[in-house]
């Protein structure tokens, strides 16, 4: 196992990944990128996984709308596996991100805190968007969806 981090921003861990098992991956072996240290722990799970035959970053996109801006993006899936004869779909996000953001207290609103709330709130309706998309292209596929935070992570007992 390996990888090289190349990160521009020292906030986040990200570079490239080869493969033990390259065999399972399914594309270009030689540039499989990580964007966080959560998707390079997904990689080497879904590598090292005797149950996972198949697998793939950030394999293809899928259209949707987001309900926010009524226009239409593309979404690029984090991860594609084949788990136990099952394909799966996979994206991994902070459960910050997962979850409708908190209203702010009225006595404690301030710009920061509303500026906060807004981008939180534009995240959330984005997601949700791409999530019914992938949802709904998992139902045409005969796939399943699946949302990794990094409490699944923990449960999962994921540690590199």
């Amino acid at each position: 196992m390996s990888w090289k981090i190349e990160s521009r921003d020292k906030r986040y861990k990200q570079g490239y990944y080869t493969p033990e098992n390259p065999k399972k991956y399914v594309g270009e072996k030689d540039n499989i990128f990580f964007r966080s240290g959560w998707e390079l722990k997904l990689m080497i799970f879904l590598d090292r996984n005797a149950h996972v035959t198949q697998w793939a970053s950030e394999p293809f996109a899928i259209k949707y709308i987001n309900k926010l801006t009524k226009k239409q993006h593309r979404y690029f899936i984090d991860f594609w596996a084949v788990v136990s004869g099952k394909k799966v779909l996979i994206e991994v996000k902070p459960s910050k991100e997962v979850q409708k953001p908190n209203p702010i207290s009225e006595s404690k609103v301030n710009y920061k805190k509303l500026k906060n709330y807004n981008i939180a709130c534009e995240t959330y309706i984005r997601n949700i968007s791409k999530w019914e998309a992938a949802i709904n292209f998992c139902k045409t596929n005969n796939m399943i969806f699946k949302i990794f935070t990094e409490n699944d992570f923990k449960k999962l007992n994921i540690i590199t």
